[in-house]
């Protein structure tokens, strides 16, 4: 009989333990903040603000705050084309061929589209090819 209640209390030890460490776990996994990911945009050839002659080329990636962020993007990709089209129409050759010119456009890219997509949701914005013809 005691032999039978020192095993029962083993299992329960080692069910309880089990339990225990599988719940901490959980919660770590659970409260684990989200991967970011890196997103393309697309590529991207528009007249500048001042000269119709001039043309801005690019490629643009974005940094979202997980991969719900990417789906987002992809779901309403007319809608992201159409902020970063805007954003760089309206842009002159001086502002974005200045020094920081460039990075002030990143800039104002990434709040924009953040604030189309919530805030927070975007970190930065990366230009992988970047040509003033």
């Amino acid at each position: 009989m005691i032999k039978k209640i020192m095993i029962l209390a083993v299992i329960a030890a080692v069910l309880g333990a089990g339990c225990y460490f599988g719940w901490v776990y959980y919660q770590k996994a659970r409260s684990a903040p989200p991967k970011p990911v890196v997103i393309k945009v697309g590529d991207f050839v528009t007249n500048l603000s001042s000269d119709s002659r001039r043309m801005i080329k690019l490629s643009l990636e974005v940094r979202g705050e997980s991969a719900q962020v990417a789906k987002q993007m992809s779901k309403e990709n007319a809608q992201v084309r159409y902020i970063v089209l805007s954003v760089l129409r309206s842009k002159t050759f001086e502002e974005v061929s200045m020094p920081g010119g460039m990075e002030r456009l990143a800039e104002e890219i990434r709040a924009e589209l953040d604030a189309f997509l919530g805030s927070g949701k975007i970190s930065a914005v990366y230009f992988t090819e970047f040509v003033l013809p």
